[in-house]
């Protein structure tokens, strides 16, 4: 018997370039596709908290509040956060910290 996999659904296109509503922060942004041979440094996605390497086609979204608040997103996290809709909050995801041996022990050791 053969496994068969249901078909994932198309997500469709992303939204024209130009200005959207920021999934992030849920405000007026800037978006633009960075295209593979201009992706020089490695980006953090705010919709999966996952590297974007050297080389990746990716997409910018700058926010009009604040220009250097802007974040880089792989494209199908770009494409799953607007089907999702706005966010409740006015912070992206971005990848949590991890704590520390050191900070852990802090968190537990009591004061005498």
């Amino acid at each position: 018997m053969v496994n068969e996999q249901a078909p994932r659904p198309h997500l469709g296109p992303l939204p024209a370039e130009g200005e959207i509503l920021d999934p992030a922060t849920n405000q007026a942004a800037l978006c633009r596709k960075v295209h593979p041979f201009q992706a020089s440094k490695s980006y953090l996605c705010p919709g999966c908290g996952n590297d974007i390497p050297v080389g990746m086609g990716h997409y910018v979204v700058v926010p009009h509040f604040d220009p250097g608040w802007r974040r880089h997103w792989h494209e199908t996290c770009l494409r799953r956060a607007f089907e999702r809709g706005p966010k409740s909050s006015n912070h992206s995801k971005g990848r949590r910290r991890r704590d520390t041996a050191k900070a852990r022990g802090r968190r537990t050791q009591e004061p005498t």
